[in-house]
């Protein structure tokens, strides 16, 4: 599979009804609005969990460059599944190039401009950043383009969404932030790369059938029923990490609300109805934004954490 030329390389993408500006923004929008907008989210976290070191200058930066690389990656992927997307009746809809809002062409050029802009915003911090970014826009390339195509490799493909998607903002913030690595971080990590995982593997087990006629995922290579013991065996591992770290209180009691979200996000595997995944997801993502920015400005204007307050006086 390579980059399509243009939107007429198949007769299954939908050639553009319009070429006003506000059309083609918005293809430009869909092309990043769950991606980039999960991402975020995730690289916020740190400023919650670390707030004695709230608030760097570097910050409004690190997350420039973050969306960048996120944008890019999924540009990459959108391109590289443009003719496999379009007979994808789950999937043709949400890729801009396949409903006509965006040319093949104006998509490379975009991602050209990002990279650009990612690399001169990367100048401000150490060349240590530029090789961690680097690095992860190249896993994000060989994720979707041939000739490697992880996605397509069973048990790469896992793994490297496991490291593109979820965890890297994470760990990316606190690099790029400087902020202390500790116990608390290395749960998180783990927990965002095993939740990661399930809803890759939730996503191949629901269009496997689909999948098992045009590519290999895990999914397809392993079964139905392994697939399912396998996002079970991941869900109950999340669940216990996070019930553990906050047990032993090694996770702040301020992110029992984001957890909450986060394995609601994963009991959606449980449901088969790809539509009721979706909209529950940004449901959940909307309550989860709405809580960490009233934390952001809460921790703004006092040093006391009022779930930790509230939970030792019941104590």
């Amino acid at each position: 599979m390579s980059f399509p030329n243009d939107t007429k390389s198949s007769p299954s993408i939908t050639q553009p009804s319009s070429t006003s500006l506000k059309f083609h923004v918005a293809g430009v929008f869909y092309m990043m609005r769950d991606g980039v907008t999960t991402a975020l989210f995730i690289a916020c976290l740190p400023l919650i969990i670390h707030t004695d070191s709230f608030f760097y200058g570097d910050f409004l930066f690190a997350i420039l460059i973050l969306s960048l690389a996120t944008y890019t990656v999924y540009a990459f992927n959108d391109l590289a599944d443009t003719e496999i997307d379009a007979i994808n009746l789950h999937k043709k809809h949400r890729n801009p190039i396949v409903t006509g809002r965006l040319t093949a062409k104006q998509v490379k050029f975009i991602l050209g401009g990002c990279l650009g802009i990612m690399y001169l915003a990367s100048l401000a911090f150490d060349l240590y950043i530029i090789g961690i970014i680097t690095i992860y826009w190249i896993l994000g390339a060989v994720y979707s383009l041939p000739p490697l195509r992880l996605k397509i490799r069973p048990g790469f493909d896992l793994f490297a969404h496991a490291v593109l998607i979820l965890s890297f903002p994470y760990f990316f913030m606190l690099i790029a932030l400087q902020l202390p690595f500790e116990l608390v971080d290395v749960l998180v990590i783990t927990g965002l790369m095993t939740g990661s995982m399930v809803l890759q593997l939730n996503h191949q087990h629901n269009d496997r059938e689909f999948d098992a006629i045009h590519e290999t995922n895990l999914a397809v290579f392993l079964g139905a029923r392994i697939s399912v013991a396998l996002i079970l065996l991941l869900t109950s591992f999340t669940i216990i990490i996070a019930v553990s770290g906050l047990i032993m209180s090694w996770i702040p009691l301020r992110l029992i609300p984001i957890g909450i979200f986060y394995l609601v996000l994963i009991s959606l595997t449980g449901t088969q109805n790809y539509k009721t995944q979706l909209w529950v997801s940004r449901i959940v993502r909307v309550c989860g934004w709405m809580y960490l920015v009233g934390m952001i400005i809460y921790f703004q204007f006092t040093d006391t954490d009022l779930l930790d307050l509230t939970f030792s006086l019941l104590k």
